[in-house]
């Protein structure tokens, strides 16, 4: 964890490996549910709530917001 803030004062590098590392971790468990059928719908929400949620929004709070929509639309 932690925050890259770039020369120009930006969080590209930042938004871009919070990206990275939340879709590994979603790749992760979506392979553990994959093995395993009795895994329940609510059950796999609760995982990705408690675990990929946090991975991808630390540091949120941060992020300039004009930054976070440019990244999000294109």
């Amino acid at each position: 964890m932690g925050i890259i803030v770039c020369v120009n004062g930006k969080f590209n590098k930042t938004i871009d490996d919070r990206i990275n590392k939340a879709s590994k971790c979603v790749y992760s468990i979506r392979n553990a549910l994959s093995h395993n059928s009795n895994i329940s719908v609510p059950l796999a929400m609760t995982l990705f709530d408690k675990q990929v949620s946090p991975i991808l929004l630390y540091g949120c709070t941060n992020w300039a917001p004009n930054e976070v929509n440019t990244m999000l639309y294109f």
